[in-house]
C-alpha cells in the first residue's frame, strides 16, 4: 500500500510539471509571436511610435500644425509624387522614409475623406480625424502603408481596404462608426501580409468585417467594447476569441481588455542641473489604464546611471562635469512604448577657497618668493596678479617679484581660477623692511618676552608650598 502510495505522488508531481511546462510555452508562444516588428517596414512604424511627439516628423524635427483639409484622392505612385510635393508631405517614399501625410482633420459626409490606389510607394498616415465622412480612408490595390494614431469618428465605414499588401493599422480609434474596419480581399498573391493590431473598437455597429476570403487578414491585441469575453488570469488579453463578422471566419484570437493607449507623463521629464559632487536622483511618473508592463523602464545610458523598477533615475558613478543626454521608455502590459528625453548637466559653479595668509614680511634685499595656495574640487587653472611691473605669478601659485624691491609695503590683488572660470581673489600685503630694522624690531621683541617670561617663572615658584623634609 505504502508502495503504491509512492507511485501515484511521483505520477502526479510529473504530470504537474507538464502541465507546468506546456502552460510557459504556451504564454511565450502566445506573445513571442505578437511583435510589432514583423517586417522592415513595420520596423519603421515602431521606432516612430517610441519617440514622445508624434506630431513631429523624425527628419525635419518641425511639429506640424493640424490643418483642416479637403478630401484627398491619389491614383498611382506617380500622382502620389505629385501631390507629395504639391502640399509639401515630408518623405521620399522609401522603406526607411515614406511620405507623411498627417494632422488633417476631414470631414466630407457624401464621400470619403482619404483614397489611395493602385500603389506601390511607402506611405504613414498620422494623427489624422476623419469625422462624419462616408469612408474615411479607402485603401485599394495597394501596397506599403501604415496608418497610425488616427481617429475615425460617426463615419459609414472608418476605413475600407482591399487587395492590399503589407498595410499595417495600428493605434486607430475608431468610434461610433456604422462599420469600423472593413475589409476585402486581402492582396492578390494571398501572402497575409497585413497586420490589425492594438486599435480601439468602441461603440461601432460593427467593429471589423472581413470578407477576405479564403485568406484573412491578422488582427490581434484589439480592443473592442462589445467583447463579452473574461480574462481569469489577469494578463489584459482576453481568455477567448473575438469573433469577426464576416465571409473569412476570422476572429482575433488575443482581444485586448483595455483600450491599448500609449502611456503618458504624469509630470514630462525636464532638464536636470547638478553641482559637482552631487549625486542625482530623479523620480519619473508614468501612467497608463493598460498597467505598466512590470520592470520596463529602459534608460540609455547605463554607463554612468540606472534606473529602477518604478522610474527613480540615481547615477551609479563620479559624474564629471559634462552634459549628458538621457532617454528613457517606459511600456505598458501592450508594449506601447512611451519615451522621454532630457538632458543632465553638472556643473562646476563654486570658487577656489584661499588657503594662505594674507601679509607677508620681508627683509630688504631679497627676492621676493610666497608659494600661495587655493583649494578647488576641479583644481586650480591658473594664477593672475594685479601687478605686473613687480611681481609675477606662476600657473602653480608661485608669486616672485621682477626685482628686489625697496622697503615699503605693497598691496596687490591675487585671482585664482578653476577650470570653469570659478575665482577667488584675494589681497595680500607683501612687507619689505630694512635690515636693520627687522633686527631692532626683533631685539625689543625679545627684550620684552624674555624678562617678562623670567618673572613668570619666579613667581611661579614663590607661590609654590615648600616641601616638608
Amino acid at each position: 500500500m505504502l508502495r503504491n502510495r509512492g507511485i501515484l505522488r511521483v505520477v502526479v508531481l510529473i504530470g504537474i510539471f507538464f502541465l507546468v511546462f506546456q502552460l510557459t510555452n504556451c504564454v511565450s508562444a502566445r506573445w513571442g509571436s505578437e511583435s510589432l516588428n514583423d517586417n522592415t517596414f513595420a520596423d519603421f512604424y515602431a521606432s516612430q511610435q517610441s519617440e514622445p511627439v508624434y506630431t513631429t516628423h523624425k527628419l525635419t524635427g518641425i511639429p506640424s500644425p493640424r490643418i483642416t483639409s479637403n478630401p484627398i484622392s491619389i491614383n498611382g505612385d506617380q500622382d502620389f509624387i505629385t501631390q507629395a510635393q504639391n502640399n509639401g508631405w515630408p518623405g521620399s517614399g522609401s522603406a526607411d522614409d515614406p511620405y507623411l501625410i498627417e494632422n488633417l482633420d476631414i470631414s466630407q459626409p457624401y464621400s470619403y475623406g482619404i483614397s489611395i490606389r493602385n500603389t506601390r510607394v511607402f506611405f504613414y498616415i498620422n494623427r489624422c480625424t476623419l469625422t462624419g465622412n462616408d469612408r474615411g480612408i479607402v485603401l485599394l490595390d495597394l501596397k506599403n502603408a501604415i496608418l497610425g494614431n488616427n481617429t475615425f469618428q460617426n463615419n459609414g465605414h472608418g476605413i475600407l481596404m482591399g487587395y492590399v499588401e503589407n498595410v499595417n493599422i495600428t493605434l486607430n480609434s475608431f468610434n461610433n462608426n456604422d462599420e469600423g474596419l472593413g475589409l476585402l480581399s486581402p492582396d492578390e498573391l494571398g501572402l497575409n501580409t497585413n497586420f490589425i493590431r492594438l486599435n480601439s473598437f468602441t461603440e461601432n455597429g460593427i467593429s471589423i468585417y472581413d470578407n477576405g476570403f479564403p485568406n484573412h487578414y491578422n488582427c490581434s491585441i484589439n480592443y473592442y467594447s462589445d467583447y463579452e469575453g473574461t480574462d481569469v488570469d489577469y494578463d489584459c488579453i482576453g481568455d477567448s476569441p473575438y469573433p469577426i463578422y464576416g465571409l473569412a471566419d476570422n476572429y482575433d484570437p488575443y482581444p485586448a481588455m483595455y483600450e491599448p493607449k500609449p502611456p503618458t507623463w504624469v509630470t514630462p521629464p525636464v532638464d536636470k542641473t547638478l553641482e559637482l559632487l552631487n549625486p542625482l536622483s530623479y523620480d519619473l511618473d508614468a501612467s497608463t489604464r493598460p498597467p505598466l508592463n512590470g520592470n520596463t523602464w529602459e534608460l540609455n545610458n547605463t554607463a554612468f546611471f540606472s534606473i529602477d523598477v518604478n522610474g527613480l533615475i540615481t547615477n551609479t558613478t563620479f559624474l564629471p562635469v559634462n552634459n549628458f543626454g538621457l532617454r528613457v521608455k517606459v511600456s505598458n502590459v501592450y508594449e506601447i512604448p512611451l519615451v522621454g528625453r532630457f538632458t543632465v548637466g553638472v556643473r562646476d559653479t563654486i570658487p577656489p577657497t584661499w588657503n594662505s595668509l594674507d601679509n607677508f614680511t620681508m627683509s630688504f634685499g631679497l627676492p621676493v618668493a610666497i608659494q600661495l595656495d587655493a583649494l578647488d574640487i576641479s583644481g586650480i587653472m591658473y594664477w593672475e596678479v594685479n601687478d605686473l611691473f613687480r611681481f609675477s605669478i606662476s600657473n602653480t601659485g608661485f608669486l616672485t617679484s621682477n626685482y628686489i624691491l625697496s622697503v615699503g609695503q605693497y598691496e596687490l590683488v591675487v585671482n585664482a581660477s578653476d577650470p570653469y572660470e570659478n575665482t577667488v581673489s584675494k589681497t595680500i600685503q607683501v612687507i619689505i623692511t630694512e635690515l636693520r630694522l627687522f633686527i631692532f624690531i626683533l631685539a625689543a621683541n625679545l627684550a620684552f618676552f624674555i624678562p617678562t617670561i623670567i618673572l613668570a617663572a619666579v613667581l611661579i615658584l614663590k607661590t609654590r608650598p615648600s616641601q616638608q623634609g
